[in-house]
């Protein structure tokens, strides 16, 4: 018997614009939550209403800033 292991090749989404990163998520994120998505990657304060999405916009923030090709593993790895 011959056993074959399939696997799906890996695709890499460098999500570099905004527009990567809404196709990636299948997010539609505000002008304003898309400025605090993209902003530096340093210290930071968001303040919004309740509901507005602030967990959703940092969450975001971590799948943009650990896609591939925009963290340098040394300095990103725990």
């Amino acid at each position: 018997m011959t056993v074959y292991i399939l696997t799906p090749p890996v695709r890499q989404i460098r999500l570099g614009s905004p527009v990567e990163l809404i196709d990636a998520l299948g997010i539609s994120f505000s002008t304003q939550q898309l400025d605090a998505i993209t902003a530096p990657l340093e210290p930071g304060v968001i303040i919004a209403g309740a509901g507005s999405g602030k967990t959703t916009v940092m969450a975001a923030r971590v799948v943009r800033s650990s896609a591939p090709g925009r963290c340098d593993p040394k300095r990103c790895s725990g």
